[in-house]
């Protein structure tokens, strides 16, 4: 038996933008019911898979992001949210349940294993599949495009190579006919001859030669450019929860990736043209002598398989080189970054160490990767030579029986070469191939966590905002061993002043970051004036926003450029009385050049006050609709602070103000005060009648 309202109730959480017929929600719970083994389910534009599961699968299935409803015994359903581990081992499971009278519930593993009947629904809406297999072509789609748009210079490329690849045919019959037909015959006007036209064979040779590189130049340029662009665009884009899950170094080397592609197209568009030329020398040689053209493919042979077989291991030394410079790379980007913090706590010895052994490993690491790789280029080598020394033994033999021609010998251990030589270069090549395939892998990685929309950004609502936010049961957590989790359902009215208090730790930083949309609820809507962020064009959204965090996010520059970085063309009329309402004017004015004064990147040379009130002036110079400040008083004294929360109320304008604060009094200069504990909301209203009616929130304020 299976609770329809229940289902119903978990789908409306889940997706609350849709709406759900009630022969819908039916036709499901039907199928539910019937359910013995895997089956699938779709209508109303959702994709739902009904299968009976294990509890790993599930939580697998969970922390990767995907939506799912779960069976209970009674036929309630519920909403696996999240799970809690301990020791690896899956401790507690976070639930959704439209019963309970706060909607989640948290509960142990054993109470949710005798409830749950083992049955779960897999719910995906079908234009996510859809743009999901757009995304997933992501990687090198941007650069077969780069190819096509750069077709006409691709094609002398290649065009130049295939020549220059046919002229080399002409350098063994050269010989051969020099050593058979001129040598012999003692043949002078066919010597002048020969020589005349290899004159121009090889003027032509050069030639193409130089047309092949400078188109190839052009093209490279062109591609990793338009490569460079792309993988920035999709880097960006990444959500700040997984943004934040790697080192800044890491990143780094994946935009860098587009130098090193650069050089492997060149490399292996040049191979590849050799390696298809291979059979013809190959056929050519066929044609002169067929034993010895057996003593060339054995050794191709021989190279082919030495080369794959040490692949494997040189593959290995490469991840663990590349690992260790990200590793090196991202610890001097930290250290710069934060210099100053490691002079003041005396940490620039240990740092110093640290970065040394940061140095030593990767050199070690690089100097075992380049030793793996000279290994093998000196066993293909040997092959080559050792193959090249058996052709001229057993073509010499034949000589001496009259069986093969000076110049025929002479002409097989010139192809030998042609085709022996690229082979030497296979290890290389391969080498490349793998790391193109690394590039992909790690540009796959990139677009794979890219948030897929609806529709593409160009096409998302482009709208002037008022300030009206509403989240609609939403449910937000850091991964899945976080054991923070944060669920809201609430509305910040517009053109109020509103005051978000809490603990540290109670979630408002997070909730900052899911209004500007650098995090994506998990469950649940978010709307920005009736919209749903995911509708709307986030950064023409942000540009009506002013926000000042713990990160003031200042940047090398004048003070005028910093406050002005929204607009260049703001006038200093206006720059000036965003200061005075920020209470930073008269620091400026102190400063050595004024609003010239060059600042350190973020704000180095400034304190933290002054710094989180430059912030503040770079935020209200937009007259933004709605403006967010995350402590923005913290390190001020109470004077200061007292002035600057009544100049920002008294120029609000209908402008919706949202303080995120420990401060008692900002909270009592609020319209509406949200207090937040451990990611909930549980309790609101004007800070008096708070103080009087809660324990909790006047035990915030130290009082009892």
């Amino acid at each position: 038996m299976t609770d329809n309202k229940s289902l119903q109730d978990c789908l409306a959480f889940i997706f609350p933008t849709k709406g759900f017929d009630k022969q819908w929600v039916n036709d499901l719970s039907s199928a539910a019911i019937a359910v013995d083994s895997a089956q699938s389910f779709s209508a109303d534009g959702l994709s739902a898979s009904l299968d009976n599961m294990e509890l790993g699968k599930l939580s697998e299935l969970i922390s990767s992001g995907e939506k799912a409803l779960a069976q209970l015994a009674n036929g309630n359903w519920v909403v696996p949210l999240g799970f809690e581990y301990e020791n690896g081992e899956i401790a507690h499971v976070d639930l959704f349940d439209p019963l309970a009278r706060d909607g989640s519930i948290n509960v142990t593993k054993n109470q949710f294993m005798s409830q749950w009947t083992g049955l779960g629904i897999l719910l995906h809406e079908a234009q996510s599949i859809e743009n999901n297999a757009k995304h997933s072509t992501h990687t090198f789609s941007d650069l077969a495009r780069a190819f096509r748009e750069y077709q006409h210079l691709l094609s002398p490329v290649l065009f130049s190579g295939f020549m220059v690849s046919l002229l080399s045919l002409a350098s063994p019959f050269f010989f051969m006919l020099i050593l058979d037909k001129v040598v012999s015959y003692r043949a002078w006007s066919t010597l002048t001859a020969l020589v005349v036209g290899a004159i121009f064979l090889i003027a032509f040779e050069g030639t193409f030669e130089y047309i092949r590189t400078v188109f190839m130049n052009r093209m490279t340029k062109f591609v990793g450019r338009d490569a460079s662009a792309a993988t920035f665009s999709h880097t960006t884009a990444i959500p700040s929860e997984i943004y934040e899950s790697r080192s800044i170094g890491a990143w780094i080397h994946d935009n860098r990736q587009s130098e090193r592609l650069v050089r492997l197209l060149r490399h292996i568009s040049i191979a590849s043209i050799e390696y298809v030329f291979a059979f013809i020398f190959l056929a050519v040689l066929l044609w002169i002598n067929w034993i010895l053209t057996c003593v060339a493919i054995a050794t191709c042979l021989l190279q082919i398989g030495f080369a794959f077989y040490c692949g494997e291991k040189v593959d290995k030394k490469g991840k663990e080189s590349q690992d260790h410079l990200e590793r090196k790379e991202s610890l001097l980007i930290e250290s710069l970054t934060h210099l100053h913090a490691i002079k003041m706590l005396g940490l620039m010895g240990n740092r110093t160490t640290e970065y040394c052994e940061s140095i030593t490993s990767a050199e070690n690491a690089r100097q075992s990767k380049d030793d793996s790789e000279a290994f093998v280029r000196s066993g293909t080598a040997f092959i080559e030579r050792s193959g090249n020394i058996l052709m001229l033994a057993v073509g010499a033999a034949m000589v001496m029986q009259s069986s093969l021609t000076v110049g025929a010998l002479v002409a097989c251990n010139i192809l030998m070469r042609r085709l022996t030589g690229p082979l030497a270069k296979l290890p290389m090549f391969l080498r490349d191939l793998r790391e193109l395939k690394n590039i992909q892998k790690r540009w796959q990685d990139i677009s794979r966590n890219v948030p897929v929309a609806p529709m593409n950004n160009q096409e998302k609502l482009r709208k002037k905002i008022t300030g009206a936010l509403e989240f609609k049961k939403v449910f937000f957590r850091y991964g899945r061993d976080s054991r923070f989790q944060l669920m809201i359902d609430a509305k910040l009215p517009r053109g109020e002043t509103i005051a978000v208090v809490g603990k540290s730790g109670a979630g408002k930083t997070t909730l900052t970051n899911l209004m500007l949309g650098l995090n994506s609820p998990q469950v649940g809507l978010i709307c920005m004036d009736g919209s749903d962020l995911r509708e709307l064009n986030l950064e023409h959204m942000r540009q009506q926003i002013g926000i000042v965090t713990h990160e003031t996010g200042l940047f090398r520059g004048s003070v005028q450029a910093n406050i002005a970085s929204w607009d260049k063309k703001i006038t200093l009329d206006r720059i000036q009385n965003a200061a005075r309402m920020a209470c930073i004017h008269d620091a400026i004015q102190a400063l050595p050049r004024g609003y010239d004064t060059i600042i350190g990147d973020d704000g180095a040379n400034l304190s933290s006050g002054q710094k989180s009130r430059l912030a503040l002036a770079r935020a209200l110079v937009r007259d933004p609709a709605l403006l967010i400040l995350d402590e923005v008083t913290g390190d001020l004294d109470p004077s200061t602070e007292h002035m600057l929360v009544s100049n920002i109320i008294n120029a609000r304008r209908g402008r919706t103000t949202i303080f995120l604060t420990h401060r008692e009094f900002v909270a009592n200069q609020a319209d509406i005060v949200y207090f937040l504990d451990d990611g909930r909301v549980i309790a609101s209203g004007k800070h008096e009648r708070l103080t009087s009616d809660n324990v909790a929130y006047r035990a915030l304020w130290g009082r009892h």
